[in-house]
């Protein structure tokens, strides 16, 4: 940060003035007091503590203050009322604390300060005047002052830091000339009003917290931050910040790893956030504002990560022309109703939408890329658009939607990770083409649960599941068909479940070959009568339970299994048995140890074939 370089520059530089100003003259020699002798320019440290008076402080710094006096400390003084040192300049260092009656502190000449100055716990000080300061260099703090009226700055324009709270009785902080602060922080301000910072071009740290009074905080020349935080401010209504472009670190900041980003958290009343003509931002986390009605960000092209959450009133949200986002997480907003981002086309995080009770509609129609997509628990929602997303690299969901019909993902070609669409009550269709690859090496599966009405599933491009996969309680699902896929499952993968999908009367696997770690592949519907497994060859358990006739049940290049369980209650058909055990029987090498059990009518020469296999080591259970 540029101050820190100007610091230690001004620091070294007044210390130099400082030791190299002539001495003074000493008790006579050289004359008194500086009279006929070299200058007096005054010590280099002052101290005024203890049981010292106003007067035996006064007549302390005409002694001693002056041009050298580089640090000044009023400290632990136990009579002093009032403090006024014109004859001071500049300072390195200034600290006045603990003073248990000071009212008045006035320096009227100092220009400029290098280090840090604290004036704090002074439980009478009601007026700080600094009429001549123009710069401080360092940190400035004003803390715990309970009956401060009143401070002066009116010639301040270059401000490192200011950090006053715990000041119950300051109404006002009037900073007419100040044009750039590093660190603003005003906290615990219980009576604070008015804010004048009208002329303030930047502040890189902003920080505006538990200031109970205070209705409107517009800062109307503010034109880049890097970190914003104004939280708790209970009678906060307004918040206009109408030339704000940047708030994001430059690039050349020592801090630009550090967090960055607005954050406007837990104001009560806060009704209105006017960024209109905010283009960049590391973030924006807007949350748990009771009464936020408008929130305009019309102007952000990248506004990094956005989490707005639990403001209940809040009735629309819309980035028109941003076109790259960080992440998004918007969550429990009662009455919002419209989620519109529809140029951003590029996002490095996750987007999260849950709990928003009436929200209706989603637009992403022009994003291209994400680490993650979770669409939960939004009961009015009807419509969402991620038509071009192409390449999601993290999980996949969209759950608990009531309301939602359709979920369309027309060109995503990749997803990477746990990949979930459940619980959506009105859901029938889930369409995903042009989807070629679901990815993962944890335990995740591919799940598509619980949706009663859906009757379209689209995983027609699906070649590779790297993952498990569950696809249960989809009552009105007639037909279930992966038509490419050819590898399910990795080393850590636990399922391979089509279950109790009321409806299903086929099953479709067609160029599936092999089925890696699940231990058992597990097909269990009421009203199943057609499988095709036509190309699976290597699997451990495949276990068929149907409550009607199985009358195809294709295992043409079955190869290499362990258990083969078709000992459904509706039954194989003969015909099926025969193709079953005319493929066992037929594999090269002949198979052994495997465990094999069907029921239905066996045909003489399945009865043959079946012993064959047991002569081979096999078991093999045929029941009626």
């Amino acid at each position: 940060m540029k101050y820190i370089f100007l610091r230690i520059f001004m620091v070294t530089l007044a210390v130099t003035i400082f030791s190299c100003n002539p001495e003074d003259g000493e008790d006579g020699v050289n004359g008194i007091d500086g009279i006929d002798g070299t200058e007096s320019n005054g010590a280099g440290y002052l101290v005024i503590s203890g049981d010292m008076t106003n007067e035996e402080a006064v007549a302390l710094a005409a002694g001693t203050a002056g041009k050298n006096t580089h640090t000044l400390l009023i400290k632990n003084t136990t009579n002093i009322t009032s403090i006024e040192l014109p004859e001071i300049s500049t300072l390195v260092k200034l600290e006045v604390v603990g003073n248990e009656n000071l009212q008045r502190l006035s320096l009227p000449n100092l220009n400029a300060s290098y280090e840090n100055i604290s004036i704090n716990n002074n439980p009478m000080l009601t007026a700080i005047d600094m009429l001549s300061l123009e710069a401080t260099y360092g940190g400035f703090a004003i803390n715990g002052n309970q009956t401060l009226e009143s401070i002066n700055l009116p010639n301040l324009n270059t401000c490192e830091s200011l950090r006053i709270g715990d000041t119950p009785l300051l109404e006002s902080l009037n900073l007419p000339s100040v044009l750039e602060i590093g660190t603003l922080r005003l906290e615990s301000l219980e009576n604070l009003t008015t804010v004048n910072l009208n002329t303030v071009e930047s502040i890189i740290f902003l920080n505006f917290r538990r200031n109970e009074r205070l209705t409107t905080l517009n800062l109307q020349a503010l034109r880049t931050t890097r970190e914003i935080t104004i939280s708790e401010n209970s009678a906060l209504e307004v918040i206009i910040l109408p030339s704000l472009t940047s708030n994001i670190a430059n690039q050349n900041d020592l801090f630009s790893d550090e967090d960055q980003g607005i954050n406007i958290t837990r104001n009560a009343n806060l009704t209105t956030i006017n960024l209109n003509n905010l283009v960049s931002t590391g973030g924006i986390r807007i949350d748990n504002n009771e009464n936020l009605i408008t929130l305009n960000t019309d102007a952000a092209l990248s506004p990094g990560f956005i989490s707005i959450s639990d403001n209940p009133n809040l009735n629309e949200i819309s980035f028109p022309v941003a076109t790259s986002v960080s992440g998004v997480l918007v969550q429990k907003n009662g009455t919002l109703a419209s989620l519109a981002f529809p140029n951003v086309t590029e996002n490095e995080g996750r987007i999260s939408i849950s709990e928003n009770s009436l929200l209706t509609s989603i637009d992403f129609r022009r994003l291209t890329t994400s680490s993650g997509v979770g669409v939960s628990e939004n009961g009015m929602l009807t419509s969402i658009n991620f038509n071009a997303l192409v390449n999601n690299d993290g999980f996949l969901t969209i759950s608990n939607n009531q309301n939602l019909q359709v979920a369309s993902f027309p060109g995503l070609t990749v997803s990477t990770r746990n990949f979930v669409i459940s619980r959506n009550a009105a859901l029938t269709t889930a369409s995903f083409p042009v989807l070629a690859t679901i990815g993962n090496d944890t335990r995740s599966n591919l799940t598509v649960s619980d949706n009663p009405l859906m009757t379209d599933l689209d995983f027609s491009s699906l070649t590779t599941l790297d993952m498990g996969l569950l696809i249960s309680g989809n009552s009105a699902l007639t037909t279930l068909s992966f038509p490419r896929l050819t590898t399910v499952g990795n080393e850590n993968s636990l399922r391979f479940i089509v279950s109790n999908n009321n409806a299903m009367t086929s099953l479709s696997f067609p160029n599936l070959e092999t089925v890696n770690t699940i231990s058992t592949i597990s097909i269990s519907e009421n009203l199943l009568a057609t499988i095709n497994f036509d190309r699976l060859n290597t699997f451990a358990t495949l276990d068929v339970d149907s409550s009607v006739l199985v009358e195809s049940l294709t295992l043409s290049s079955l190869q290499d299994f362990t258990r083969l369980s078709l000992n459904t209650p509706g039954r194989l058909s003969t015909a099926v048995i025969d193709g079953i055990l005319t493929r066992l029987v037929n594999i090269t090498p002949a198979i052994s140890e495997k465990s094999i059990f069907i029921t239905g009518v066996a045909s003489a020469q399945a009865q043959t074939q079946a012993q064959t296999l047991r002569d081979n080591g096999n078991s093999v259970t045929i029941t009626e």
